[in-house]
């Protein structure tokens, strides 16, 4: 008897059998612990929603179904639902290394996010974010004017000519980007590249 039960019903034909499949070593994304038992939380809660994409020969190419592999692997499940590629294996690698990258570069509308999840009456925590991540930065100020930006000796002489270079982690680069531009904003202040 197949284990697919966890499998969303229209793409049950779809299921193999896990140790059917093999994770590419050129995976250029990893999983750490957190990132596994995330994945196993969703899957505990939902199932497998949507199918992996693989070679015709079962190998997983697409960065992040390593990570589902695992996480399955945990949940003791014996099936998965994939679908085969006949692509050549530098193009699944390639849309691997795209899809992933375009996901990353979408951000989150925090307030929009924010009430989603409470509409749905949950905690940031159960849909794998923190207080944290949903806080405003300015949602402790009165107004913009009392912001200390800690710049009291700064003059940058007129408006069109203020300079600034910020130093932010790479990983962090496109949410900083995006929480700074709408800090900004709220300033009545705009960020544009310097050239």
């Amino acid at each position: 008897m197949t284990d697919d039960l966890h499998i969303e019903p229209d793409i049950r034909h779809l299921a193999v059998p896990i140790d059917s499949l093999k994770i590419d070593q050129h995976q250029s994304r990893t999983h750490g612990p957190d990132s596994i038992a995330e994945i196993r939380r969703s899957f505990e809660r939902h199932g497998q929603k949507v199918p992996l994409v693989v070679q015709r020969d079962g190998l997983v190419t697409k960065a992040g179904h390593g990570g589902r592999i695992m996480a399955a692997r945990e949940l003791g499940w014996t099936h998965l639902a994939v679908v085969k590629s006949d692509d050549a294996p530098e193009l699944l690698r390639e849309y691997a290394i795209r899809d992933n990258r375009s996901a990353e570069k979408a951000r989150w509308d925090i307030d929009a996010l924010a009430r989603e999840i409470g509409d749905l009456g949950l905690d940031a925590v159960d849909v794998g974010f923190t207080e944290e991540d949903l806080a405003d930065p300015m949602s402790d100020t009165e107004n913009a004017d009392d912001v200390d930006l800690g710049m009291e000796d700064f003059d940058p002489g007129p408006p069109e000519n203020a300079r600034f270079i910020i130093a932010v982690p790479v990983e962090n680069v496109d949410a900083f980007r995006a929480a700074f531009r709408d800090s900004l904003a709220r300033l009545g202040a705009v960020m544009r590249p310097i050239k």
